[in-house]
């Protein structure tokens, strides 16, 4: 009987590993998730084919996942394959991670990761259980990655149980909590290091989608809008004004969420970073709307004044400012944003 009873038990584990693989499409309601908040995503993801139930109708919503399972549910919701890309000899998972067995069940997983996805470090354990700031940490940095968004910087949110948060992943905890990923709960705790579920995996993925499906509407709706960035004459450096014009044939509305509205970087001639307008700045947090008539446009003037982040002079040559602005449309986040260079000599 105990032998028994230890094979069912490794048929579950077998299960609950596969369990984010692509091998089904039904419309199949799982028993076990009525009631759930995160039933409409779970069911959203397994028409998409990208989780699966553990048998018998049943989805676990409670069992806690692998980073090999995480790894898998993202290469299946973000539908990395490896069709363009032609190796001079077979991969394998151990080309990537270290610790990967090379006949595993998330081998190609593992693979398509190391090539299309390279966010996870080498040395992972495929069988560690991963706790909610490290899902959110990969899932952030995948995002970001396969949809090349812009490097942001926010004003970080008050969380009551930030000192338990890892300080490699705060940063993208206060990002996927800018993106609208993650919230934080009645008392302000996100709770970092509480391992993450399947129900909760699947409902940060299906948010991570909706942001993406928000983000790719508001590329469309770049269109309204038309930005440009002139030189303005300043006595104190180099001047310029970004415009932002409503070039639709309607009135848009548009919002701030915080005091801070554009920013500008600064590039030197290899391409470097050197100054950015919002370092060490402080913005409230506050929702601030604005109305822009058709034709109408906005405009927002500063000043470079030739220095560095460290407030040095820089040298001669020829730089690029990147001037941006930021704003939510009709529920989706855009940044526009225009180029000019300048020939800085002393």
């Amino acid at each position: 009987m105990k032998k028994r009873s230890r094979i069912l038990a490794f048929l579950m584990v077998l299960v609950l590993m596969g369990s984010f693989g692509f091998d089904t499409h039904s419309a199949t309601i799982f028993k076990d998730i009525g009631g759930l908040q995160e039933r409409e995503a779970i069911g959203y993801l397994h028409n998409k084919g990208y989780v699966n139930g553990v048998g018998n109708g049943m989805f676990a919503p409670y069992a806690t996942i692998t980073t090999a399972q995480a790894i898998q549910l993202m290469v299946n919701f973000m539908e990395l394959n490896l069709n363009d890309v032609r190796f001079v000899k077979a991969p394998l998972a151990t080309d990537y991670f270290e610790k990967a067995i090379n006949s595993a069940w998330y081998k190609e997983a593992f693979i398509i990761t190391g090539v299309k996805n390279p966010v996870f470090p080498s040395d992972i354990n495929p069988n560690q259980p991963m706790t909610t700031e490290a899902f959110v940490y990969y899932l952030i940095q995948t995002l970001e990655l396969q949809y090349d968004l812009p490097m942001i910087k926010v004003l970080p949110q008050s969380i009551t149980d930030n000192q338990a948060i890892n300080p490699n992943y705060s940063g993208a905890i206060q990002r996927a909590l800018y993106y609208g990923i993650i919230a934080l709960d009645q008392q302000g705790n996100i709770h970092p290091n509480r391992l993450i579920t399947r129900a909760r995996a699947a409902q940060l993925v299906k948010n991570v989608m909706d942001y993406r499906d928000a983000r790719e509407r508001s590329i469309e709706n770049t269109l309204k809008f038309e930005a440009t960035l002139e030189n303005t004459s300043r006595d104190d450096g180099y001047g310029m004004q970004f415009r932002m014009t409503n070039v639709s044939n309607k009135a848009v509305l548009l919002t701030y969420s915080s005091g801070q509205k554009y920013d500008y970087k600064v590039y030197d001639p290899n391409g470097k970073m050197v100054y950015q307008w919002s370092k060490d700045k402080f913005f409230t947090m506050a929702l601030v709307d604005q109305i822009v008539k058709s034709g109408a446009y906005i405009t927002f003037d500063e000043v470079w004044t030739y220095v560095d982040d460290e407030g040095m002079k820089v040298p001669e040559g020829v730089y690029k400012i990147v001037f941006e602005t930021m704003f939510n449309y009709e529920d989706a986040f855009m940044t526009l944003s225009d180029t000019i260079y300048v020939d800085y000599s002393k």
